[in-house]
């Protein structure tokens, strides 16, 4: 099962129709348990049950690789378990924050410096696109991390501001169909860090968390978080 789960994800990233696959792969993972063998793709994995609705089981993947972890002290296995953690966390905790994979700064920070900079200490790409999620998702990054990201957003699409008068007043078809405007002047197969930060952050404001997290998660596979 774990080579025939791997071949799916590779196969999800060389088709470049990630979610296409992604159901499919999320659907097979369900009752599967992360085993080591699943760890170096534990990532790409969590992306695809989170995509397919499955957030409690990414959350779940995230409990389980963390107890073994903690279990295995010294152990070549804590490393690897250790950095699959760190792997699955930005989906256990986007798709699903009932979960125990909470939101810290310290945890932030330690997926940056792990999976977000590139050789030369950059910020990359998917690190600018998955902290303007957290934001949006209403979580605080504090002034390091904020100041990490700020400097690279680009300007907001003309169509934003309706969106942001209609959530302030409370309105909520106004505001979700300004978001289509919005997304649709965007694009959400290359989502801009700034204007997805201002659509979640809308969409929670009028009581729609749950699709805030939806369409974090679907950027979040689109902008490259799950290779």
């Amino acid at each position: 099962m774990a080579t025939q789960l791997m071949a799916l994800s590779a196969q999800s990233q060389l088709s470049g129709l990630p979610h296409i696959w992604a159901g499919a792969i999320g659907e097979t993972l369900m009752g599967v348990p992360p085993e080591p063998a699943l760890w170096p793709k534990a990532g790409e994995l969590a992306a695809h049950l989170a995509y397919a609705g499955y957030g409690d089981r990414a959350a779940q993947w995230y409990d389980d690789i963390r107890a073994r972890s903690s279990q295995s002290g010294a152990n070549t296995g804590d490393v690897a378990a250790a950095r699959a953690v760190l792997q699955v966390w930005p989906w256990a905790l986007v798709a699903n924050p009932k979960g125990r994979a909470g939101f810290s700064i310290r945890v932030a920070e330690l997926w940056l410096q792990t999976y977000g900079m590139d050789e030369s200490g950059g910020i990359l790409p998917t690190a600018k696109l998955f902290f303007a999620v957290l934001e949006g998702l209403g979580y605080d990054l504090g002034a390091a991390l904020r100041v990490a990201v700020d400097g690279t957003l680009t300007p907001l699409p003309a169509a934003l501001p309706a969106m942001d008068a209609a959530a302030a007043k409370g309105q909520v078809g106004v505001t979700l169909l300004e978001g289509v405007k919005v997304l649709g002047s965007a694009g959400t197969m290359e989502p801009v860090p700034a204007t997805l930060r201002s659509v979640l952050a809308n969409l929670r404001l009028v009581g729609h968390d749950d699709l805030a997290r939806a369409l974090a998660v679907e950027a979040m596979l689109h902008g490259g978080l799950a290779r």
